[in-house]
């Protein structure tokens, strides 16, 4: 579930943290500071807590989030939400 969770926060920053509409820049923004932001990694939901719970460096995830195109993004989403 948490992999879910980490996939759909790096799909919604990278769709609309540049969409026209105000609310998905929002949504896109707060996906970015949970991602992004130094949070405190004691927090139960926080994104470093669940990257060591997965087992993945915080680093790497971060990277790799921050390289995703909109194209890939969009692939991923059609595949994962039937919304090709």
């Amino acid at each position: 579930m948490w992999a879910t969770v980490v996939r759909r926060a790096a799909s919604d920053w990278v769709i609309y943290r540049k969409h026209k509409n105000e609310k998905c820049r929002k949504l896109a923004e707060e996906a970015r500071s949970w991602i992004f932001d130094e949070d405190d990694p004691l927090l139960e939901n926080s994104f470093v807590t669940i990257c060591r719970q997965l087992d993945l460096s915080v680093g790497v995830v971060r990277r790799k989030i921050s390289e995703l195109t909109e194209e890939e993004v969009k692939k991923r989403r059609g595949m994962e939400f039937g919304d090709e």
